[in-house]
């Protein structure tokens, strides 16, 4: 696998935008998981699954993603899910929009599972369009992708979020076609990562030893 450190150009490095729909806010249980992996451009390869949240998902929420109940009813736990997802984001670098909201929804679903929790940072998208389109009232995923005229597929379902992520980070980085990571880092400020997560997390005991993972 290629070590990334700050000198490698963007173009040489490969990237996951993922996103979660779940049953409701902070620390609630997935529902669906997807992720798109893509590098200088072009995408290698999807990946999105139904969760079984192991809860019934309230119709209020269901309203929002459009995911009932019988959906969910013979989907995969989230601990295969997630498995099969560190399988597919091996190696790359992970983004998604208001990326808090959803590291800190794994690192509980992680910690639920019994898997070890990466040791990992994941790039917002919504911070990145803060600093490379400045001028927007509203950085929302659906305000960003109207600014840059990128057409939504499936709006609040994980993969078509996903897809909306990897347009936005494409379209904001062929402005910048030499950046570096170092620079996009620099440019990003401080990434929210699992270690924040796990200290600020509501169902994770404090001084809890946790086995994590690269």
């Amino acid at each position: 696998m290629r070590i990334i450190d700050d000198n490698t150009p963007l173009s040489q490095i490969p990237f996951v935008a993922l996103d979660t729909e779940t049953c409701g806010l902070y620390e609630a249980r997935v529902v669906e998981l997807a992720g798109v992996r893509f590098q200088s451009g072009v995408e290698e390869g999807r990946f999105q699954t139904l969760v079984d949240p192991q809860e019934r998902i309230p119709s209020e929420v269901t309203a929002i993603h459009g995911i009932t109940n019988e959906m969910v009813q013979d989907a995969p736990k989230i601990r295969l899910a997630l498995m099969a997802f560190l399988d597919f984001a091996r190696g790359a670098v992970w983004l998604a929009h208001n990326s808090p909201f959803d590291v800190k929804i794994l690192t509980a679903e992680f910690y639920r599972s019994e898997l070890p929790i990466p040791a990992r940072f994941v790039l917002d998208s919504c911070r990145l369009s803060r600093r490379f389109n400045a001028g927007l009232q509203s950085h929302s995923l659906g305000s960003v992708c109207w600014h840059l005229g990128i057409r939504q597929e499936q709006v609040h379902r994980a993969l078509g979020d996903s897809l909306a992520v990897m347009e936005i980070f494409q379209r904001i980085m062929t402005r910048h076609p030499t950046m570096t990571f170092g620079e996009l880092l620099e440019r990003h400020g401080r990434p929210y990562d699992f270690d924040r997560a796990i200290a600020t997390s509501y169902c994770i005991p404090r001084y809890t030893s946790l086995e994590r993972i690269e």
